[in-house]
């Protein structure tokens, strides 16, 4: 897996998630994400996971949870777009339930509505 710019705009960065799903390169994609934040001092995340090959399994997806609520936290919010049937919103329940600013979508227009709130 690896993390492409979409778009980088005054309000928001832009990212998509490409390849075959794997926890361990997921976990180290997400903290890259993170630093990339913080480097370029973006608040506000919009991240594209469309074009992932693979289902995320149940628990990986508490541990996701975890970790944005981890590395994001209240500094940074984070809109996730996925595929409509692959949301349960266990990662969000998970993250918001630990402070962090977080929502999944299967829509991009209301991500980034939701993001510029």
């Amino acid at each position: 897996m690896k993390y492409n710019l979409v778009e980088s705009k005054k309000e928001y960065l832009h990212l998509e998630i490409t390849g075959k799903y794997s926890l361990e390169q997921g976990e180290k994609l997400f903290e890259k994400i993170h630093d990339e934040c913080v480097e370029r001092k973006i608040k506000k995340l919009l991240l594209d996971i469309t074009k992932k090959e693979g289902v995320i399994p149940t628990m990986d997806r508490f541990i996701f949870g975890k970790l944005i609520a981890n590395l994001f936290s209240t500094d940074i919010k984070f809109a996730l777009i996925a595929k409509k049937d692959q949301i349960n919103k266990f990662s969000e329940t998970v993250a918001v339930n630990r402070g962090a600013r977080f929502n999944i979508f299967s829509d991009k227009t209301e991500a980034i509505e939701w993001l510029l709130k």
